[in-house]
């Protein structure tokens, strides 16, 4: 990781100020979205000033595709509460107290000459990614969040005396603050985007004839199987200083007796996944039986095992809750404190 200089960290720091003091959030909501264009990459960060809840201050700023789709699932309240924390792509800046900040936050204050005092007046800066542990800036997420800062001070003043914002999701124009191509000094113009969200949700289905034939074929029922893909709520770094990953698991219980029929751990849903078919498929063929009917909570499951659940012929439904997945999952987490 390309650490930010200390005159990129004075810049973001001085547009953090810049932001505390407009104090925008009084008259802006979470869902006045707006995007901003990364001068160096091209990548849009579609972003959300808070505060007017009277709660944390600062601005999220979700980047690219999957940042996107992680802004629109929450303004629709289309996702896992549960499991957000660890799903989102996003920079961000919050206020908040000196014991909240790490060794490393203090260090570059210091470094810097700045003074903080008082709750909810110390600013803080993460890089949030899925599957990680939110994380210090880069070099070239330090630049980005200072244009993002900027930019949303600018879009706040303006909101006070028009209308600049449309509403997304609902009307799927979103005003994005671009820089002008070819200009000498870094200026900036409006363009308001039709965006298109992506659901990309891994699916995953049998490949190989002769299994497909063999399963197919298998008579004696095994009842109704619960299974859902989940994050471990324990970070896991390879070595000191690592950015520390948390790991994912799949899990299949019997509906009826609560009993766990199997587990799998794996990295990351989008490359593992197979993971989780090889392990169904494994059940099935071990005891020579398989499931009447799949039961899942979540969206990225039901899609998971919904290719392969039209091959074998077996219902696959979506319930509001898992209650024997959803007790097991407690127990496990509190043995891993």
């Amino acid at each position: 990781m390309k650490k930010p200089t200390l005159e990129q960290w004075q810049q973001l720091y001085q547009a953090a100020d810049q932001f505390k003091q407009s104090k925008c959030w009084n008259w802006m909501y979470d869902n006045n979205n707006f995007g901003v264009e990364d001068p160096q990459t091209g990548d849009v960060a579609y972003c959300s000033i808070l505060g007017n809840a009277g709660k944390l201050v600062g601005i999220v700023a979700y980047t690219g595709e999957e940042g996107l789709l992680n802004l629109t699932e929450q303004l629709l309240g289309d996702t896992d509460s549960e499991e957000m924390q660890y799903k989102q792509q996003c920079l961000a800046l919050a206020y908040g107290n000196r014991d909240e900040l790490r060794a490393e936050d203090l260090k570059t204050i210091h470094a810097l000459g700045l003074k903080f005092r008082g709750k909810g007046q110390w600013p803080q800066f993460r890089d949030y990614a899925p599957g990680k542990l939110p994380w210090f800036l880069d070099k070239q997420g330090c630049s980005f969040l200072t244009h993002i800062i900027r930019q949303a001070v600018l879009i706040a003043e303006r909101c006070k005396r028009e209308s600049v914002l449309t509403g997304y999701p609902q009307t799927p124009k979103l005003l994005v603050r671009v820089p002008v191509k070819g200009s000498a000094s870094l200026l900036w113009e409006d363009q308001y985007r039709s965006l298109e969200v992506k659901d990309n949700c891994l699916v995953l289905g049998i490949s190989d004839e002769l299994l497909l034939r063999r399963l197919k074929n298998i008579k004696r029922s095994a009842g109704i199987w619960e299974v859902e893909t989940f994050y471990c709520p324990i970070p896991i770094a390879e070595k000191k200083g690592d950015r520390p990953t948390f790991t994912q698991m799949c899990l299949f219980v019997e509906h009826q007796s609560g009993m766990i029929l199997g587990y799998r751990n794996f990295r990351a849903l989008k490359e593992d996944g197979e993971n989780c078919l090889d392990l169904f498929v494994e059940l099935m063929s071990a005891e020579e039986a398989k499931p009447v009917q799949l039961l899942v909570r979540k969206k990225e499951t039901y899609y998971l095992f919904e290719e392969v659940s039209k091959q074998l012929g077996i219902p696959l439904t979506v319930v509001s809750e898992l209650e024997n997945i959803k007790g097991i999952k407690e127990k496990l987490f509190q043995l891993m404190g």
